[in-house]
């Protein structure tokens, strides 16, 4: 926290500082540059030293701000001796997308539907659980569960949540205050006869517009979802069948060995 507020500090005494544009920039760009190559510190000297040198700057920066001219040409002495790498701008930070793997997406003869019910097992056969996690229901047949079956219930929880915050944006706020413009344009109209010179007539037309295609996508999901789940469980009714037929042929065999 300290050093968050020390940074933050240190930025918005850079935009006060009596000295060029430029040179403010380049002030910016040696704080950040400087944070920046000390983020990972961890040994205490270490951050005890780059703390003090941290807030001796700013004592720096406060003086000049407040119109201390020895500081203001202390700071223009330092800037004219900073290497070129400190005051450029820091390289924006590039996140590498993330790409899984061929082995994490199954083939298609090993995807769920392709596989199940099983007609046959070695061994005793383990029925399949149908159960939900947040809501999202998936089958369960062996332990450790697959990575891709983990990342597809993210997914959906992640899309869910996305929805369910869209939704709420629009009916509690942007349809709300749409309609006050309404309201509004209502009141200028009857009372100084201002008309609205837009072609469509209401404000909240757009986000009710944007909110129905919500609830119409999310009705679309759910009847996904009811559908996946009669094929799930009808998957889990056709394996316990063949378990129980399984089981029995194992107690006449058993009875035929007698």
């Amino acid at each position: 926290i300290a050093v968050k507020a020390l940074y933050r500090a240190l930025l918005t005494q850079c935009e006060s500082v009596p000295l060029r544009e430029e040179q403010r920039d380049a002030l910016r760009n040696i704080v950040r540059n400087r944070f920046k190559a000390n983020i990972h510190l961890v040994s205490p000297r270490l951050l005890r030293l780059s703390l003090h040198a941290g807030y001796t700057a700013l004592d720096r920066l406060d003086a000049s701000v407040a119109g201390h001219f020895p500081s203001t040409m202390y700071i223009t002495r330092l800037l004219g001796k900073t290497p070129r790498q400190l005051t450029a701008p820091p390289e924006p930070k590039v996140r590498e997308k993330k790409l899984y793997p061929d082995s994490v997406l199954p083939p298609p003869e090993y995807k769920f539907f392709n596989r199940f019910p099983r007609p046959t097992v070695e061994g005793i056969r383990r029925v399949p659980r149908m159960i939900s996690a947040n809501q999202v229901p998936f089958i369960r047949w062996k332990k450790p569960q697959p990575r891709n079956v983990s990342r597809i219930i993210r997914w959906e929880i992640d899309n869910r949540r996305k929805e369910t915050d869209r939704r709420h944006n629009l009916h509690d706020y942007y349809i709300s205050i749409t309609e006050h413009e309404d309201k509004w344009d209502s009141i200028l109209e009857r009372e100084f006869r201002i008309k609205n010179s837009r072609e469509e007539r209401a404000w909240c037309s757009v986000p009710q517009q944007q909110l129905r295609e919500v609830n119409l996508a999310s009705a679309h999901k759910a009847a996904e979802m009811e559908e996946r789940v009669k094929k799930y469980q009808a998957v889990v009714d056709a394996e316990a069948a063949l378990a129980e037929k399984e089981r029995n042929e194992r107690k006449q065999a058993a009875r035929k060995r007698r």
